[in-house]
């Protein structure tokens, strides 16, 4: 009995053993793990390294030619003591690197902010495009943007407009959205498809007023509304849509040349694509809409738009108007006011609505194109 006591005893001593090194085993792979990804974490972060975002001098590199970059530079950096060394370079500071999302960063430069997808870049020798000037700072690594010409066009539309509601509103956390705030990865996706294209897409309409009025989705509203500059209508893009599993698309009405909006459907939810037609010799511009039973043509005048800018919703960059209000005001008067989707009608609440002709059924099948029931 005793021995059997004994051996009872000596195998839970070696089981205790076992587990207090299986114990320790496991938090050693917890440590290691965690270092990694910190380790992973900040090489991307400085593998973004010190930028160079000098107009001149990245044309002098696109070009080949003999490459010369007067001082001072434009460089994006973070290094605080590179910004202090304003003798040497002209700084925009890298304010922001979204982390969560890591797709865009964000950069200011004294009031000045500008927003960018990110992008590849490559290492440069500083010596290939300053000579050996002793006022680089030793071990400098300097980047360029891979695609030169792509970061120029982008620079065009880069100018972010921070967000700044109107409207604090309170809703218990259980309340729920026709639209949920995930959703926001689906509108960056769209505007992203459109530019594959050479599609400038911006929010528009209740979109556009979900961003400026409280920095998101209208938690009321049933669909989001993109608009799009007709000069840069694409049959690839509606090929596209004409095909794409994911993105279905819903209808196409009117004509490319001065009425068209498609409708698609993604998650269940409804994405209306307007065209923006600008007027000749005016300074407004139109979208057409069509009401589908009465088979009526109706026009949303607006002032032109003056130049895209970028915004955060929820975290994803998105492409808006520039002159945000301006456009709000045209469409809702009072933009500032909540009004429930249940009352407003759209082909009736609207300030800025033009009636217009009413086709006959044969003219209408010219320009009412169903392909998918949704939403």
């Amino acid at each position: 009995m005793n021995k059997f006591l004994l051996l009872i005893r000596r195998i839970l001593l070696y089981s205790y053993k076992w587990i207090f090194l299986l114990i320790l085993f496991s938090c050693a792979i917890v440590l290691i793990v965690k270092s990694t990804r910190q380790s992973t974490k900040e090489n991307v972060y400085l593998n973004l390294g010190n930028i160079l975002f000098d107009q001149d001098c990245l044309k002098s590199i696109q070009q080949a030619k003999n490459i010369t970059c007067q001082f001072p530079v434009t460089i994006a950096t973070d290094k605080e003591d590179l910004l202090k060394n304003e003798s040497v370079f002209s700084q925009i500071q890298l304010v922001k690197i979204n982390e969560n999302i890591s797709n865009y960063m964000l950069l200011a430069a004294g009031k000045t902010k500008k927003a960018f997808f990110r992008f590849e870049t490559k290492l440069i020798s500083p010596e290939q495009l300053f000579g050996k000037n002793r006022s680089i700072p030793n071990k400098f690594n300097l980047r360029v943007p891979v695609h030169i010409q792509d970061f120029f066009e982008a620079d065009k539309n880069s100018k972010f407009l921070d967000c700044h509601p109107t409207l604090n509103r309170s809703m218990p956390w259980y309340t729920k959205r026709t639209i949920p705030i995930m959703f926001s990865a689906r509108i960056a996706e769209f505007l992203e498809i459109l530019s594959l294209f050479s599609v400038s897409g911006f929010l528009f309409n209740g979109s556009l007023l979900g961003w400026r009025r409280e920095c998101s989705i209208i938690p009321h509203t049933q669909d989001v509304d993109i608009a799009m500059f007709a000069n840069q209508h694409s049959s690839a893009l509606l090929n596209f849509f004409k095909q794409s599993d994911k993105f279905k698309l819903i209808h196409m009405l009117g004509k490319p040349e001065d009425s068209f909006e498609l409708s698609v459907a993604v998650d269940g939810i409804k994405i209306d694509l307007f065209y923006l037609y600008d007027v000749p010799g005016g300074n407004t511009s139109y979208t057409s809409s069509m009401r589908i039973p009465q088979r009526q043509q109706l026009k949303a005048i607006y002032p032109k738009v003056k130049g895209i800018c970028k915004g955060d919703l929820h975290g994803h960059l998105v492409s808006l108007p520039c002159n945000v209000e301006e456009l709000l005001k045209a469409d809702y008067g009072n933009w500032q006011e909540d009004v429930p989707t249940s009352q407003y009608i759209w082909d009736k609440t609207s300030q800025n609505l033009e009636y217009g002709k009413v086709h006959t059924e044969e003219e209408f099948k010219e320009l009412y194109h169903p392909y998918f029931n949704c939403c």
